[in-house]
């Protein structure tokens, strides 16, 4: 599944998205939902936050997120000759 503008070829597996939001749900125990309304409810929120989540962390990777930080007091200086 993917965003409007996110790359055609880059696709989230929609049972890769269920089984991930399933775990979401589940990881605080034993969830309890009053019905059917709910619990479709509280599932696509979770869906919801997984696309979110790994939007942000692509374009942020995008952006240099995943390059190290630069020290530029420890850098070394040469003069041009």
């Amino acid at each position: 599944m993917k965003t409007a503008r996110e790359p055609s070829g880059d696709t989230f597996q929609a049972t890769a998205l269920v089984h991930k939001a399933w775990l979401r749900l589940n990881g605080s125990g034993s969830p309890r939902f009053e019905n059917r309304t709910h619990f479709f409810g509280a599932a696509a929120e979770a869906m919801r936050r997984i696309l979110m989540e790994r939007a942000r962390q692509r374009l942020a990777v995008k952006r240099g997120g995943a390059i190290a930080p630069l020290d530029i007091e420890r850098m070394e200086i040469y003069p041009h000759q």
